[in-house]
C-alpha cells in the first residue's frame, strides 16, 4: 500500500508550482496552491483492490483560477488512465469535482475525486 500512494503522489505531481501532500500538508511554509489526498481501497477480487482517492486543492487567492487549472491538469491526465508499476497495475478514472467552503474567505478549495483499481501482480 505504502508503494500505492507514492506512485499516486508521483502522479498528482501535475506541474511544477503545487505540492502534494498524503492525508495533511505539515509543511513549515505553505506554497499555495498545494493538494492534499488520501487513498481508500477495498477488496474487490482474489488480487484487485478498488477505491478512490479524494484530492482536495487549495488556494489563498480571491478567484478559484489556479485551482480550476490545477483539476483540468488532474481530470485530462486520470480519465481512464492506467499506469503499470513493478509490482501492480493502477487504472484511474476522474469521477467529479465540487467547491468546499472554508472559513477564512481568501482561501479557496475544492476537492476532486477519482475511482482506482488496483491490480497486484503475484
Amino acid at each position: 500500500m505504502n508503494e500505492l500512494i507514492k506512485q499516486i503522489r508521483d502522479l498528482l505531481r501535475v506541474n511544477d508550482t503545487e505540492q502534494s501532500f498524503y492525508d495533511t500538508n505539515n509543511s513549515k511554509v505553505v506554497i499555495y496552491p498545494y493538494m492534499t489526498y488520501s487513498v481508500d481501497t477495498e477488496w474487490y477480487s482474489n488480487s484487485t483492490d478498488e477505491g478512490t482517492v479524494d484530492i482536495d486543492i487549495f488556494d489563498n487567492i480571491q478567484s478559484y483560477e489556479r485551482i480550476i487549472t490545477l483539476e483540468q491538469l488532474i481530470k485530462d491526465k486520470f480519465r481512464l488512465a492506467s499506469f503499470g508499476y513493478e509490482n501492480f497495475i493502477l487504472r484511474i478514472d476522474y469521477v467529479r469535482s465540487n467547491t468546499i467552503p472554508t472559513a477564512d474567505p481568501l482561501i479557496k478549495r475544492r476537492t476532486v475525486q477519482m475511482h482506482i483499481k488496483v491490480d497486484w501482480r503475484n
